[in-house]
C-alpha cells in the first residue's frame, strides 16, 4: 500500500502543471515567464503595476516562455491602468451558457475605455462612426439599438472607437473574431452589447412592439377559430 502511495505522490510530481495562465505584457517587460495567481478552481488574477497610466497590450500563455499557446489565438489582449498606473486582469476559463461570448475564457479588467463603437457589414465596418457609438449602461456595460438590418447573416464586434483594440467572439483582443447572428425581419430590433469589465458581447433580436401585438392578435383570432 505504502508503495502504491508513494508511486502515486512522484506521478503527481512529475506530471507537468495543468491550466496555468502566463501573462507577458508592456506592464513586465513581455517577461513570458510571469505566472497568474490561480484560484478559485478554473480562475487566475494578476496585478499590474505601471508608472505611465495609460494602453498596455500583453498575451495569456498555456505555458510559460511558449508564445505557441496562445488561449486567444487572434491577436493580443490589451487595456488600460487607472490614473495610478494599475491595472487587475482576471482570466476565467470556466465554460458558461449564459447568452454572452466568448463562453470561455474570459478577460476581466478593472478599468476600461468608455468610448465603444458597434461596428459590422450592416454598418461599413466603420470603426469611428458616430451613428454607431454605443452608450454607457453602467458598470461597464454599453449598448446600440437598431432597426432596418436586411434579413440574413452578419457580423458584429464591439470597438474601441476609431481603433481596432475589440472585444469579439473569442474575446478580448486587437483583431477580436467576429460574432454571427440572424435577422430574419428588418423590422427587428438588434440591441448589440458588450461588457467591458469581462470583455463579452451578445446580440439580441426582437420583433418590433407592433409585431408582437400583431402576432397576439392573430393568436387570440385563431384561439378564437378553436374554440
Amino acid at each position: 500500500m505504502r508503495k502504491a502511495v508513494l508511486l502515486l505522490v512522484v506521478a503527481l510530481m512529475a506530471a507537468p502543471a495543468l491550466g496555468d495562465a502566463y501573462i507577458p505584457g508592456d506592464f513586465n517587460g513581455w517577461d513570458a515567464f510571469t505566472q497568474m495567481t490561480e484560484g478559485p478552481a478554473d480562475f487566475y488574477s494578476y496585478a499590474a503595476h505601471n508608472d505611465t497610466p495609460g494602453r498596455q497590450q500583453f498575451v495569456l500563455l498555456a505555458e510559460e516562455n511558449n508564445w505557441d499557446t496562445k488561449y486567444i489565438p487572434s491577436g493580443d489582449q490589451w487595456g488600460f491602468t487607472d490614473g495610478l498606473g494599475d491595472l487587475d486582469i482576471t482570466f476565467d476559463t470556466a465554460t458558461y451558457s449564459d447568452g454572452w461570448y466568448p463562453e470561455t475564457n474570459r478577460v476581466g479588467v478593472s478599468s476600461w475605455t468608455t468610448d465603444w463603437t458597434a461596428v459590422g457589414d450592416w454598418q461599413g465596418w466603420d470603426n469611428g462612426n458616430p451613428a454607431t457609438a454605443m452608450i454607457d449602461a453602467g458598470g461597464g456595460l454599453f449598448t446600440y439599438e437598431t432597426t432596418g438590418l436586411s434579413v440574413g447573416e452578419h457580423w458584429y464586434k464591439a470597438v474601441r472607437t476609431t481603433t481596432w483594440d475589440a472585444v469579439g467572439a473569442d474575446g478580448l483582443s486587437i483583431n477580436a473574431g467576429d460574432f454571427s447572428f440572424n435577422v430574419s425581419s428588418e423590422s427587428e430590433i438588434v440591441t448589440f452589447s458588450v461588457d467591458a469589465s469581462s470583455s463579452i458581447i451578445r446580440v439580441d433580436v426582437v420583433p418590433e412592439p407592433t409585431s408582437l401585438a400583431l402576432l397576439g392578435i392573430g393568436g387570440l383570432a385563431l384561439l378564437r377559430r378553436r374554440r
